[in-house]
Parts: C-alpha cells; sequence; structure tokens
C-alpha cells in the first residue's frame, strides 16, 4: 500500500541544513526536516522537540522518538539521509573490494560505531552488491516521487 500524505508545509529554500536549523532555533519558521546529525544535540539539549524521524525504525540517539509511520499510522514512509562510497567508473573490482572491505572494517569498530552513533547515524557497512541495490532501490523511489508529484527545478 501506498502512503500518499497532505501536509500543509511550506517550502523554503536554504542553502543547507544549518542556515534551516538556526532559524527553527530562532524562532523563525516552526518546523523543518532535517538531519539528524544536525539536531540530534539540540533535542537532547531540549532547546528542539523531535516529532518524528523518517527511517521506519527508532534512532540509536534518540528512541524516545517515533518514526513518521508511528506517528502518523502510515506503513511505508521513510526517507533516509545516507552516505555512501563512490569511485571513479572503471576502478579495477579488486581496489573496490579493499576500499569496502577496509570501510565497513573500520565501521565495525565499537568505538566508531559508538560515535557515528551517538552523533546521530545508524552505521551500515553493507557489501558492494547490497549498496548497489540500496542506491538503484533509491533512484526509482525518488524518480517515481518526482514524476508523481510534477516537482520542477527553479
Amino acid at each position: 500500500m501506498e502512503t500518499k500524505l497532505k501536509m500543509g508545509l511550506s517550502h523554503i529554500p536554504y542553502r543547507g541544513g544549518s542556515p534551516a536549523v538556526a532559524d527553527v532555533l530562532a524562532g523563525h519558521v516552526d518546523t523543518s526536516f532535517s538531519s539528524a546529525p544536525l539536531v540530534v544535540q539540540y533535542v537532547r539539549d531540549k532547546r528542539l522537540t523531535g516529532l518524528a524521524v523518517t527511517s521506519t525504525k527508532r534512532m540509536a540517539a534518540l528512541p524516545d522518538i517515533p518514526t513518521m509511520n508511528e506517528a502518523l499510522g502510515t506503513k511505508d514512509f521513510e526517507v533516509l539521509n545516507w552516505y555512501g562510497l563512490f569511485a571513479p567508473k572503471g576502478t579495477p573490482a579488486a581496489i573496490l573490494d579493499q576500499i569496502n572491505r577496509d570501510a565497513t572494517a573500520i565501521l565495525h569498530l565499537p568505538e566508531v560505531r559508538a560515535r557515528i552513533t551517538e552523533a546521530g547515524a545508524d552505521p551500515v557497512g553493507n557489501s558492494r552488491d547490497e549498496f548497489s541495490a540500496f542506491w538503484k532501490a533509491e533512484i526509482s523511489k525518488y524518480a517515481a516521487i518526482i514524476k508523481e508529484s510534477g516537482a520542477k527545478v527553479d
């Protein structure tokens, strides 16, 4: 089942997330969709109120903040803020495999995982094939959303 939400929000273009968060903190705007690493400390300090996270599971850094699905009673709302490593086309597979092994090993170090989680992100560190499948699914998902919404670049 596809979730369609009608929300009375106005898009205010910002040059990055930090200025948007600053305007929420200053009371110039009421709310913002922001990446967790930008706001997690403000939520912890009670300077901002976390309404919901856009992942399908609660964040380890903010376990008391519900997911959008929990808050709205939906089932398939998911918007992720993620980071990935990319290399130039034609990079030999052996090099890509080594980079993936090294990066994944680092992400699985307990002290690294703890710092990333504390900062408001949930580390994954998956295989090249898993990341490729995720990347393709994200492109497909957002292409459909853009097409259906009729969004245009200003």
